[in-house]
């Protein structure tokens, strides 16, 4: 086994969160994420709705 990590950083690493698509939870999940990545740029979130529109993703890149 190898000691070296399979990421190389820094990097770019994709999170995706997902819950119920009510009309707060983009911005709380954004909050949330900027607690640990002041640094979050806005360029780099996605919001997805379900085909429902019952869930949402959010997707944001951190470096």
């Amino acid at each position: 086994m190898s000691d070296e990590s399979p990421l190389q950083f820094p990097c770019e690493f994709p999170i995706k969160i997902m819950g119920a698509g009510t009309p707060d939870f983009r911005g709380l999940m954004v909050d949330l994420v900027r607690r640990h990545a002041a640094d979050l740029d806005e360029a780099r979130i996605q919001v997805r709705d379900s085909r429902a529109g019952r869930y949402q993703s959010v997707t944001v890149v951190i470096n």
